[in-house]
């Protein structure tokens, strides 16, 4: 749909009233001034006529390639036009600072109607276009001057001003707020949205209601999918302590170990206290894995976080780092002497541990077949031999159990039952062995 902006007749007297303080011109000009409105014909083109004081942000009607959203068209003679065209030319030709003209046309035109009507109830705001051209020395004596300003002027207002207006803003916070409910709404929205709105809500909300926002807004930039860093930098320097938690339970300041944020989650550390738990019962230690930074792994050793808590899914940080592969993560654990083995390495151990107590524990009725058997003559021998290579590699069997690597899970009874075998022969090899040597010693 095509919309054309309508330069009305009556602007050229009306510059030219301003400009040489003519104040018959600008009175006759406002008066004849058309009716501010919107009409839509036949073809979908919509026409607009704005107040005088709109006409006054752009000097001129914008040429094609300029305009963005309205195509300007004058409706003024030759006459007209070839004024306008000179003024414009001797303003460029000087070097002329357009917003001290603006503001200056804007003042004179202030002594003959009233700014705050014109500026109101229109489908363009008067405050996002002078944002847009930066002209903020009109924008601050708009502010000085008490002007009312919509919640969406005063948070576009901020977003796109420098400090000076920021600071013009702030004083008169108080007189230029149209709605201050809507404007600490769409404020709080921004803030979320990652806007740096901070300040101008504490100026309008109560120091609680501020805190509360900013833990909401940090938890909010950290759930998002592309995190900036530089975002929730700003907002932990606000004062976000990362105390809010989103559905799983998780804090801001988790999310922000997990995305490797050291400096922030630095500043935020303090104020948490050791082993923090998530509703899946995962410390700062297990998301500090899952970032594969060194550096935050370190400084959560140094929170006093237990590396080796395991969460409901019994995963330790250790397991976390070998799941996600991160290297760093584990390698810096293993630095610390933490190290853990995989599932596959686990069954592995537990295999060959109780494979080894099989053997012991079947060395008994080969013990006994050896020393009833008529076709070995030297049975003392055998008796021995087999008692040594049981004890033997039931020693070994233990000496593997009892490595700090050794899983602690639970045994099925079936191996239970093998390590019991594994001692029951044991013991009666031994015993075997010591009457068979009390035999022969008699004997001899």
């Amino acid at each position: 749909m095509e919309q054309v902006l309508i330069w009305p007749a009556q602007y050229p007297m009306l510059l030219k009233g301003l400009i040489e303080q003519n104040g018959a011109y600008i009175l006759d000009a406002i008066e004849a001034w058309p009716n501010c409105q919107q009409m839509k014909d036949e073809q979908g083109v919509t026409t607009t006529v704005l107040p005088p004081l709109f006409y006054l942000a752009w000097l001129r009607p914008l040429e094609p390639f300029e305009a963005c959203y309205f195509q300007h068209i004058d409706d003024y003679d030759d006459k007209q036009r070839q004024y306008v065209n000179s003024v414009i030319q001797h303003i460029e030709e000087n070097d002329t600072d357009q917003d001290e003209l603006i503001k200056t046309l804007i003042q004179r035109l202030g002594q003959y109607s009233n700014i705050q009507a014109q500026a109101q109830e229109q489908s363009l705001s008067f405050v996002e276009l002078l944002c847009d051209k930066h002209y903020e020395k009109t924008l601050i004596w708009l502010l000085e001057k008490g002007l009312k300003f919509s919640a969406k002027e005063i948070v576009a207002l901020w977003c796109n001003s420098s400090e000076a207006t920021h600071t013009a803003l702030l004083t008169h916070i108080d007189t230029c707020l149209l709605d201050r409910a809507a404007t600490a709404k769409l404020a709080t929205d921004s803030l979320l949205d990652g806007q740096q709105t901070f300040e101008l809500l504490c100026a309008m909300c109560d120091k609680d209601e501020v805190t509360g926002l900013l833990e909401q807004a940090l938890l909010f930039q950290l759930t998002q999918q592309q995190v900036k860093q530089s975002a929730i930098i700003t907002l932990v320097t606000q004062g976000a302590k990362g105390t809010a938690r989103d559905s799983s339970g998780r804090s801001a300041i988790m999310l922000a170990v997990e995305n490797g944020f050291v400096s922030a989650v630095e500043t935020m550390l303090p104020y948490h206290k050791v082993n923090e738990l998530d509703e899946s019962g995962r410390n700062l230690m297990h998301y500090a894995a899952a970032s594969n930074s060194a550096a935050m792994i370190e400084m959560i050793f140094e929170h006093g976080d237990d590396p080796t808590l395991a969460d409901i899914h019994g995963d330790t940080p250790y397991r976390v780092a070998m799941k996600n592969q991160a290297l760093t993560s584990k390698q810096t654990f293993e630095q610390h002497g933490i190290i853990e083995l995989s599932n596959e390495a686990k069954y592995q151990k537990i295999k060959t541990v109780h494979i080894l107590y099989a053997f012991a524990a079947i060395l008994l009725p080969l013990q006994l077949f050896l020393f009833f058997t008529d076709e070995v003559d030297e049975k003392t021998i055998a008796t021995l031999v087999t008692t040594a290579a049981s004890i033997a590699i039931f020693v070994f069997a233990r000496r593997k159990r009892s490595n700090p690597l050794y899983p602690s899970s639970s045994t099925p009874w079936s191996l239970i039952g093998v390590n019991a075998l594994a001692w029951l022969s044991i013991g009666v090899q031994v015993l075997f062995s010591v009457l068979v040597l009390i035999a022969v010693l008699s004997l001899q």
